[in-house]
């Protein structure tokens, strides 16, 4: 892993240690970055400052990117998520998952079952991409 990161990278580093350090529950964060602006590396320095039991579900828009996110987290942080279906124990014992926003909604209550089980941040990468359902929400 490189020690330098850009500024964006740097201020989510020091916001996710100001967010372990009082142990919050139930934060937002909205990072704007533009292509090639190394946003795949913002999951991987936010959960480097979380406690070891909170896990990640990074939602991607398609496939080949949930195999990037899940090799490239690896490679950079050696934080290991789980390239998810939507079979029950999506993590299985592993450090969090990748998912397509199309796999979470297509089992919404599988979803809803993991988070209530367990401690989880929610990284919804390229949320335009996800559909808008007939009730008016996001799928």
């Amino acid at each position: 892993m490189k020690n330098t990161y850009r500024l964006h990278q740097s201020q989510m580093a020091e916001h996710a240690k100001a967010i372990a350090s009082v142990k919050r529950r139930g934060f937002r964060m909205l990072a704007h970055v533009v292509c090639g602006g190394g946003k795949s590396w913002l999951p991987g320095i936010l959960m480097q400052h979380m406690p070891k039991n909170v896990k990640l579900c990074w939602v991607v828009p398609r496939l080949a990117l949930q195999s990037q996110a899940v090799e490239g987290t690896q490679k950079d942080f050696d934080i290991i998520l789980r390239d998810a279906g939507n079979d029950k124990d999506p993590s299985r014992g592993r450090q969090g998952v990748v998912v397509t926003h199309q796999g979470v909604s297509q089992s919404v209550d599988l979803w809803v079952h993991e988070f209530q089980k367990n401690d989880y941040i929610l990284l919804v990468d390229e949320p335009h991409h996800a559909t808008i359902g007939r009730d008016g929400e996001m799928n």
